[in-house]
């Protein structure tokens, strides 16, 4: 049975897959959220830790102004996989020079161990890129090693790297080298971002300037 939607909520979109349909769902709503389970590949292993580990997490991010959570959704009940969207506090990224609202970060995208390899990260991707609001934004990602399930993929750091690179490729998002603290903590780090199509000539230098200003403040 297929979930049935709220027609306030964003973007959405339909995945096929051998186990049934999906729902992809942007801008989701905590209330929206409340009626939802979340699916046990998604949480706490041994190896790998999720970055957002329960429900009240999620609720909590689509509480978030300008925030964007996007779901995906088996049946009428089970988050198999989740995008967390916003624009970065100011202690985080490019929050520091974020006062005209100028960068967005696509800060977290997961999906249950059990739903990997069934194109439902690319399709929440996608959906996220589908919104206009985008167009005159500077959208970023940092991918940091140390969140990886690379045990359950049985690959390297590096291969999984490009795996992710290879993911936000298609959708506009380009690799940047930066001094950013975190990124440059390790080899496998890295950051992408996708700007906007009207974003000015002047703020496209200035992002490019920043990449390698991390050093000018204290977190």
């Amino acid at each position: 049975m297929s979930i049935l939607i709220p027609q306030y909520l964003g973007h959405q979109r339909e995945v096929f897959t051998p186990r049934g349909p999906v729902q992809v769902i942007s801008h989701c709503t905590p209330e929206f959220v409340s009626e939802l389970e979340l699916d046990p590949g998604i949480g706490v292993f041994k190896t790998y830790r999720s970055i957002l580990r329960s429900k009240a997490d999620l609720e909590r991010i689509a509480e978030w102004e300008d925030g964007n959570l996007i779901l995906a959704s088996f049946g009428d009940h089970l988050i198999v996989g989740y995008t967390a969207c916003g624009h970065p506090g100011p202690q985080e990224g490019f929050g520091p020079w974020n006062e005209n609202r100028l960068y967005y970060e696509l800060g977290s995208i997961e999906v249950s161990r059990q739903w990997r390899g069934l194109g439902l990260a690319k399709s929440m991707v996608g959906v996220f890129c589908e919104d206009e609001f985008l167009e005159t934004k500077i959208a970023y990602l940092t991918g940091f090693c140390w969140h990886w399930d690379v045990e359950w993929n049985q690959v390297t750091h590096f291969e999984y790297r490009r795996r992710l690179m290879d993911l936000f490729s298609p959708f506009g998002f380009k690799a940047y080298l930066t001094n950013e603290p975190n990124v440059a903590m390790n080899p496998e780090n890295f950051l992408m971002a996708r700007i906007g199509s009207r974003v000015s000539r002047e703020d496209r230098e200035q992002f490019r300037k920043l990449l390698y200003s991390f050093n000018l403040w204290s977190r």
